[in-house]
């Protein structure tokens, strides 16, 4: 990882990241349930 100098950057792009991570997969899994849904 790129160390900056400012800590509290690091962090919150730390937590973007991650948060985008999770939005991500919830995107993924609710598509997922909407497939399987309609199937029915």
């Amino acid at each position: 990882m790129i160390k900056y100098k400012n800590k509290t950057y690091t962090y919150k792009t730390l937590i973007t990241t991650i948060v985008m991570a999770i939005i991500n997969r919830a995107i993924l899994y609710i598509n997922y349930l909407f497939l399987i849904t309609e199937q029915q």
